[in-house]
Order: structure tokens, then sequence, then C-alpha cells
């Protein structure tokens, strides 16, 4: 699965889940003149002021991770052999430049300071380590290659290098989510 569309999944549970929230909070309201209840529907009850997610927090840093280096790879690395115009120009951008961004300012924005862990890096990883196996083995059933530092018909060593310069991004990459939500981050309503 590619990270705009783990981005896609994401938001639409994430909406689900709110709007679920929302309509239990407002059936209770007409059964109630409670002020907790009252608070609920209007999140000023949330601990992080309407901000938390619904959605554990290492699902969130996890979907962060992937499309930020789906942003940084694409626009690094393949966007200069890119050539595109008109809607698929803008499909690409959407994808590639457009979405990273701005999942990165909501998360700035909205996720609330510590809500990130160390512990979860390892779980952030099996993704791309198993995604960097499956198209692998992919390319080389098919002879066609979705990026060419998984092409293991190159040279073992050069090919390995590679995988650990890019399972090497994704540490250093989740490293920085990590650490930006536990020192930069500022502190929320209720945090």
């Amino acid at each position: 699965m590619q990270s705009n569309i783990m981005v896609l999944v994401y938001l639409l549970l994430e909406t689900a889940l709110l709007l679920h929230r929302r309509r239990k909070a407002s059936a209770g309201l007409r059964g109630s003149s409670s002020g907790a209840l009252r608070a609920a529907a209007s999140d000023e009850g949330d601990p992080d002021g309407g901000s938390a997610s619904l959605l554990p927090s290492g699902l969130h840093g996890g979907v962060l991770l992937y499309i930020l280096i789906t942003g940084l790879v694409f626009n690094t690395m393949l966007a200069p052999s890119v050539e595109s115009s008109g809607y698929d120009f803008l499909v690409i951008h959407l994808n590639h430049s457009i979405t990273p961004l701005l999942f990165f300012l909501d998360w700035l924005v909205n996720r609330p300071r510590g809500s990130h862990h160390w512990h979860q890096l390892g779980v952030w990883l099996i993704y791309p380590v198993g995604y960097a196996l499956f198209a692998s083995l992919e390319g080389a059933a098919g002879g066609n290659f979705r990026y060419f530092f998984l092409d293991f018909t190159q040279p073992p060593a050069a090919y390995l290098a590679q995988i650990i310069s890019v399972v090497g991004i994704f540490v250093l990459a989740a490293w920085v989510i990590i650490f930006i939500n536990r020192r930069i981050v500022p502190e929320r309503h209720g945090d």
C-alpha cells in the first residue's frame, strides 16, 4: 500500500471515529442536561482541547513517517526525472508534495507533545522493511524494479548498502519525529 493511500485511509478512519463520538455525545445530550455531556459534545472536555486523535498515536506516527519519506524520496531523488504536465502534474504533486506537507503541518498543530515514544520506532520500521523486501522480490520476478535502490540484481554489496541507507533514513526520520514531538512541539491545553 502506498503512503498517500495510507494517509487517506487514516484520515477517513479518524473522521468516522470523530463523527461517531459526536453523534453519541449529542444523543446523550438530548436525554440529559449534564455539563459533562455538553463538554464531550463540544470537545471542551478533551484533555487536548479537542485536538487529540481518536486513533492510536503509534499509528499516526507511522503514517507520518511513511508520508514524509514519500515526499522526501520523491522530491530529492525521483522528481527530477519525472516529466508530467496538466492533470498528471497535479496528481503527482498532490500525492508526493502537498499531502506530506499538509500531514506534517497537521501533526505540528494538532498532535499533543509526548504522544510519540521511542518504543514505537521498531513497529514503524516493519512496513518499510517489508515493503523493500516485497518490492525487491516483485522486481526480480517481473524484471522491473520500482526504484533503483531495490534492484538486487546489482552487486550484493551495493544492494545491501542501499537498503541499509534507506532503512537508516527511516530510522533517522523516525528519531526526528519523536524528538520534535517530545521536545519542540508546544504544549497544548490539558497536556
